[in-house]
């Protein structure tokens, strides 16, 4: 079968909806089934193309583990200015547009959003080619665009809406990466028949126990018990109430939380670790992919903050699948499906995401180190849990049923 993927993110960048794409695509490849991926150049988190990919081209392909990868020029930004980001989204869109209609004949097509405008080039590839459409929703755009303050035109508003309407109708099938986003385009009188939820997951071999950090393990061999908080560092997540969790956190002198991480909050992150003079935090940049185990297994503990919006009731926070993965015990303040997965696990202590459940969190790292068993018996739970439900390869042989199935029709 033939496959083209279509995601404005993929490997080398850190972002993980391009993860996901890869660790699928790359498991299909193994199946035997032809893989395409049409995407950007990377520049994902910095707002820069990365150096090794110029001098700047229109059009670029790779081989990537077996997969096909055509790479196009786009604009370059995470920036939080509205005008860089659409020019980020809509210069791909179009882009992408002209090459994927030059590509020869896929079997189905399958689009990943956030952003939403990879439904332009999906839709008018998939409808040239007389081929199916797989959409697949990883953040309920645009609503997520109108909560953070990127879009505010009434008329731009109006045509998002309509435009992610005409998406969700024109798909064969409609991929969400959890039941509440499922649950919410049902309820705009989407079919059900025509949802199916697929979580993200992690990679069992990657992320494991073992590796350690040299920087992290010199931390430890002075004392510190250590709290790592690792990924984006964005909008979603709860990081005043993670600020105010280090002020609190100072009294207990051998806790070291090293935050290892990027993304458009970070410079808030760097504010308040100056202004408050948070000797106790480390702040790290976010390493490749395949060093981000050795950051995580030379903890003693991971960390999660999602804050109580519109976007808890359906948002994942994934970086919870690498904690487990790595059989480390999860603390934080989160709401959502996010504190349900983890609790389901009992692989960590979740409270409220609420300023004033912020002392209880303290005190849970206060009991965890004193109490080595119970570290233990959660970071086990955790590793088995994710090896009974969230691996890539079981995801991913999820992923290619539904997509023969819709081949077959």
């Amino acid at each position: 079968m033939k496959l083209l993927f279509i995601t404005q993110y993929f490997p080398p960048e850190s972002e993980i909806g391009g993860i996901r794409i890869s660790e699928i695509a790359g498991y299909l490849t193994k199946q035997g089934h032809e893989i395409t991926v049409l995407t950007g150049f990377p520049n994902y988190p910095s707002g820069h193309i990365f150096p090794q990919y110029k001098p700047y081209k229109l059009f670029f392909t790779e081989r990537n583990n077996g997969i096909n990868v055509i790479r196009t020029l786009l604009y370059p930004s995470h920036s939080k200015n509205s005008f860089k980001r659409f020019l980020n989204y809509f210069s791909f869109a179009a882009t992408s547009s002209f090459r994927g209609l030059l590509l020869s004949k896929p079997d189905v097509v399958i689009a990943t959003s956030p952003p939403l405008t990879v439904g332009f080039p999906a839709h008018l590839v998939s409808t040239f080619n007389n081929v199916p459409l797989v959409i697949e929703i990883r953040d309920l755009w645009p609503e997520a665009l109108i909560e953070l303050g990127f879009l505010r035109n009434s008329i731009a508003i109006k045509s998002s809406f309509l435009f992610e309407r005409f998406l969700y109708n024109d798909a064969h099938k409609i991929v969400t990466l959890s039941k509440g986003i499922k649950d919410d385009i049902i309820s705009r009188g989407i079919s059900s028949k025509k949802c199916v939820v697929l979580p993200n997951g992690v990679n069992l071999l990657l992320f494991k126990e073992g590796t350690q950090n040299k920087e992290l393990m010199e931390l430890k061999q002075k004392g510190y018990f250590i709290g790592i908080y690792l990924g984006s560092l964005g909008t979603y997540h709860g990081l005043d109430l993670a600020v105010q969790f280090f002020l609190k956190l100072k009294k207990l002198e051998k806790v070291k939380i090293v935050i290892v991480g990027g993304g458009a909050e970070r410079f808030k992150v760097e504010k308040a670790i100056r202004n408050h003079n948070l000797k106790n935090v480390m702040l790290l940049p976010l390493p490749s992919r395949e060093r981000m185990s050795e950051f995580i297994s030379s903890a003693d503990f991971s960390l999660v903050f999602l804050k109580k919006s519109k976007f808890s009731r359906w948002l994942i926070s994934s970086k919870i699948f690498m904690y487990m993965a790595c059989g480390k015990p999860i603390i934080g303040a989160a709401a959502g499906e996010t504190r349900e997965i983890i609790e389901e696990a009992n692989a960590g202590i979740i409270v409220d995401p609420e300023k004033e459940r912020i002392d209880e969190l303290v005190n849970i790292v206060s009991k965890l180190i004193c109490d080595a068993l119970l570290c233990r018996k959660l970071g086990i739970n955790g590793r088995r849990f994710v090896e009974e439900n969230f691996s890539w390869k079981t995801l991913a042989r999820r992923y290619e049923t539904i997509l023969l199935n819709i081949r077959k029709k």
